[in-house]
């Protein structure tokens, strides 16, 4: 959390100011606006990232932040494409810093979460490593791992509408658009909220796809 205290994702709320950290890695906060998923019940596979200090499990369609190199090569790639010796990006006591991925593993975990940021250059800080707000949704069965880099950009520009409703009418609103749309402890991984913004992504989608 923002206060420094931490908090399951499973009790997140709209409204709730998490710690973030920007796309070049500087630490900030952000506030919880929307939930992609929140299946509290599912229980599914999981790849686990670990390095020397840190270990974070998200699901294999799950973006984080990770590169071959240093930052200037950093994107943000499904958890499932990620392979020992790639870089990412973890939490100590003297602050973010890159570290390598020693091994990566799978495991059945249960419930499935990801929340959306209010700021679209945010991060999620979870466990101690910097991973993406964004996991499947309506491109993903499209797009192939190798291209998939481009794919949280378009994601962020179809929820532009929906950031900019949210700083308008605030976490109460968010809550009640959020069970209007089943997607409160019921989400599918191709939700009620994909379709009303996909006609507007997909204009992004053709714009930046890479030939």
């Amino acid at each position: 959390m923002a206060s420094g205290d931490t908090k399951p994702v499973e009790l997140l709320r709209h409204g709730d100011e998490v710690a973030t950290v920007s796309t070049s890695v500087r630490p900030g906060t952000s506030k919880v606006f929307f939930f992609g998923h929140r299946e509290h019940n599912a229980t599914s596979p999981f790849t686990c990232i670990a390095t020397a200090s840190r270990r974070l499990c998200l699901s294999p369609d799950h973006y984080i932040l990770t590169s071959e190199g240093g930052l200037d090569g950093a994107v943000q790639l499904r958890a499932r494409s990620v392979k020992t010796g790639m870089t990412v990006w973890v939490e100590s006591a003297s602050g973010m810093h890159a570290a390598s991925v020693v091994s990566v593993e799978e495991e059945w975990r249960k419930g499935l979460y990801n929340p959306y940021l209010v700021d679209a250059d945010h991060l999620l800080v979870v466990d101690g490593v910097v991973a993406s707000t964004h996991s499947y949704w309506f491109l993903d069965g499209i797009v192939p791992d190798t291209a998939a880099w481009f794919v949280p950009s378009v994601y962020d520009k179809a929820l532009s509408p929906a950031r900019a409703l949210y700083r308008l009418m605030g976490p109460a609103w968010a809550e009640d658009v959020q069970k209007r749309l089943d997607l409160e402890g019921a989400a599918t991984q191709e939700g009620s909220l994909a379709s009303l913004v996909e006609p507007f992504a997909m204009v992004f989608y053709t714009e930046a796809a890479p030939i």
